[in-house]
């Protein structure tokens, strides 16, 4: 499914004050719509509601026409129950006033192409359009995703959700997700759904350029089940090292139903001086991001232009899998958000000087020497801190 937009002839449309119009939000398997009073038409121009829909100024809304099925008495609130139709036009502002478009012109939609999986065997495809909108666009993806998801599995109980997908944005660039959620309750679909709003939200909302996204394709695989896995110990067949020495490690966890889990890997002591100490940190991405908040002193962290912004979000940690960092207490800094690790004197002696620094930079006594990851079919939690020593 593709973006539509552009102009189209609706001569046939006899739209009139007083009719039924239709504002949709969502179209195609899953239908989001408000529907209201035409106020005034003249030409192609629709004035319609006489009040804001979301009085979020400038919009592209989807013009449709409506049809009022039966109207629902009531003392306390009357409501009438209606349906839209076919797209007619674009409401191009949401005043205080009103809405206000123009028949024919089509609306900015975004398609949302869905593939639903059962324990790897598809099931379902799922087309929708989504307006185009700084704010709506995200809280739509997440109302959509979350109701689907809700129909389509249980919404109460043991579920794993395992998340795929991409967003494509008009100037040809892309983002992709990749995750695993599992829990009970709707820990797992709100988790998904939060993610692909958030990164869709960062993305139009961001301080560099405007950003138009095409088209966004996700891939959703559930399982009735928990597969969470806790860290029970690090195990190493060393703690004394010689510099390129092999260290084996073997990492312990332990499964939702108790059973232990065994994942092995192994790397190379680093060349550091007799005597010294470096540490093998083994986390789940929460703790790694309190390990880096420690470090670098900091809570938060601004993208300083789009590339690193894509970069950050195409790489956001995943909970399916072990984080491996090994530090050593050699000073570097933290400038720009990167790290300069195990820099020599003078290179951060020039860093830090105010001549030359077009930013603070943070100053870390604990360098990473490397980073490493074990993709494993379960989300993993925990975190372990262990220290060796050189020979």
């Amino acid at each position: 499914m593709e973006r539509k937009e552009g102009i189209r002839n609706f001569s046939e449309t006899s739209l009139k004050g007083g009719d039924p119009i239709g504002v949709q939000l969502i179209s195609g398997d899953l239908s989001l719509a408000a529907t209201g009073t035409t106020t005034y038409v003249e030409g192609v121009n629709v004035l319609a509601f006489g009040h804001p829909l979301y009085n979020l100024g400038p919009v592209s809304y989807a013009m449709t026409e409506a049809n009022v099925i039966t109207v629902v008495p009531s003392l306390s609130t009357s409501m009438k129950l209606t349906s839209t139709g076919k797209i007619i036009g674009n409401f191009s502002q949401d005043r205080n006033s009103g809405v206000y478009g123009e028949i024919g012109r089509m609306p900015d939609l975004v398609p949302l192409n869905i593939e639903l999986f059962r324990s790897g065997e598809k099931t379902k495809d799922i087309h929708l359009n989504i307006v185009e909108n700084k704010i709506l666009t995200a809280s739509l993806l997440n109302v959509a995703v979350t109701s689907i998801m809700s129909s389509e599995e249980r919404s109460i109980g043991d579920l794993t959700l395992e998340l795929n997908g991409d967003v494509f944005l008009e100037n040809g660039m892309s983002i992709h997700m990749e995750d695993l959620y599992s829990g009970n309750f709707d820990s797992s679909i709100s988790d998904a759904s939060n993610l692909v709003a958030a990164i869709t939200y960062y993305l139009t909302n961001n301080e560099f350029e405007d950003l138009g996204i095409h088209k966004i394709d996700l891939k959703l695989d559930s399982s009735e089940e928990i597969s969470i896995s806790y860290l029970e110990k690090v195990w190493l067949d060393k703690y004394d090292v010689s510099p390129g020495e092999a260290i084996q490690v073997k990492i312990y966890s332990r499964n939702f139903r108790g059973d232990n889990v065994l994942k092995e890997g192994g790397f190379l002591a680093p060349n550091l001086p007799s005597g010294s100490k470096f540490y093998l940190f083994v986390g789940d991405t929460s703790s790694m991001g309190r390990l880096e908040r420690s470090l670098y002193q900091t809570q938060a962290f601004m993208p300083r232009n789009l590339y690193q912004l894509i970069r950050i979000l195409g790489n956001q940690r995943k909970n399916n899998r072990i984080y491996i960092k090994i530090l050593a207490d050699k000073p570097g800094l933290f400038l720009k958000g990167e790290e300069l690790p195990n820099l020599p004197p003078s290179i951060k002696t020039m860093f830090s000087s105010s001549r030359v620094a077009t930013s603070i930079p943070t100053e870390i006594s604990k360098s990473t020497l490397s980073v490493f990851q074990i993709k494993v079919p379960f989300v993993f939690k925990g975190a372990a801190m262990i220290p060796i020593r050189m020979k």
